[in-house]
């Protein structure tokens, strides 16, 4: 899993658009998963951007959305459809027949369901898997259980979902009960998977997926087993956990330090020897050209008086 850290929504946002721009400029007829809430609107106002500007074509695109509530009318404002064509489908070139979205007016929906699925696999599964995050580690609707289901399938909202969704609702008795969601499967299949993380309310759930633990209890944790995820988010984590206030201070230090010295490196995490006698900083060299250590390294070990290391890994 690629993990990339951003100052603010809108920075993520703007490289959500640019990874699927590029994965469509690679496929012009790519099979597209996306969602819905408020974190992908973002990038979808960047994507409408880059469509009205001709950088991005999706006239040959298919998609497929990851859930809608059920039974709920289309019509209805917090339809998932609605959500869709008015903020996203409604503003591009695409193609309306090759949009799909879960029925919520199917008279039945185990039917609807295994018809979902069947005409994404017919389609040959997704290129590319558009997430975003739920507060208990909910993707599409597959929420916390003790078993995951793999396919397209009717889901039971969690009280916690609910309770997160009723702000678009007048009150909780109108939220639903229910939803068509793909499966843990349906997702897992797709060939890139870009996950998208914002809000402090799923601090605890993210920190989860970064451990690499799996477990049903957080459904997102599942991502650790797919060999091509990007993972997006503006929450304040800079490492691969939470570090200790010495390591956090190092950390933002050294940042400085580079941004001062415009060495074209990415900081990737830090340590302290057990002894405490050296701290080691792990960087990436995007652009992989040969850098000046000695004024980052001398700088560095006449703020902290230890010795320092400096080990470059691959994205």
């Amino acid at each position: 899993m690629k993990v990339e850290y951003f100052e603010s929504y809108d920075v993520m946002s703007k490289r959500a658009a640019e990874i699927i721009a590029g994965e469509l400029n690679k496929k012009s007829d790519m099979v597209l998963g996306l969602p819905t809430g408020s974190t992908p609107l973002g990038l979808y106002a960047n994507l409408i951007e880059m469509n009205k500007c001709g950088e991005v074509d999706f006239s040959k695109v298919t998609t497929f959305n990851l859930d809608e509530y059920y039974p709920f009318k289309r019509d209805d404002k917090n339809s998932y459809y609605k959500f869709m064509f008015d903020n996203f489908f409604g503003k591009i070139n695409i193609d309306k027949d090759r949009v799909n979205i879960p029925n919520g007016e199917a008279d039945d929906g185990d039917v609807e369901a295994a018809e979902y699925e069947k005409k994404l696999e017919d389609c040959g599964g997704l290129d590319l898997m558009v997430l975003g995050l739920g507060a208990n580690g909910h993707i599409g609707f597959n929420e916390p259980e003790k078993f995951l289901i793999a396919d397209t399938h009717i889901a039971e909202l969690t009280e916690n979902t609910r309770e997160q969704n009723k702000r678009f609702f007048d009150s909780i008795d109108e939220v639903p009960k229910k939803a068509l969601t793909m499966g843990m499967g349906s997702i897992l299949k797709a060939k890139k998977i870009l996950i998208i993380i914002t809000g402090e309310a799923k601090k605890e759930a993210f920190k989860q997926i970064l451990e690499g633990k799996i477990t049903t209890e957080n459904p997102a944790t599942f991502l650790n087993l797919h060999r091509d995820v990007i993972l997006l988010t503006d929450l304040k984590f800079n490492l691969k956990y939470e570090m200790k206030e010495k390591e956090r201070e190092a950390f933002e230090i050294c940042n400085f330090k580079i941004e001062k010295l415009n060495l074209d490196m990415r900081l990737t995490d830090v340590k302290f020897a057990p002894d405490n006698s050296k701290i080691t900083f792990y960087y990436i060299n995007p652009s992989n050209k040969m850098l000046d250590w000695g004024t980052l390294v001398g700088e560095l070990r006449a703020i902290f008086g230890k010795q320092i290391e400096v080990i470059q890994v691959k994205e």
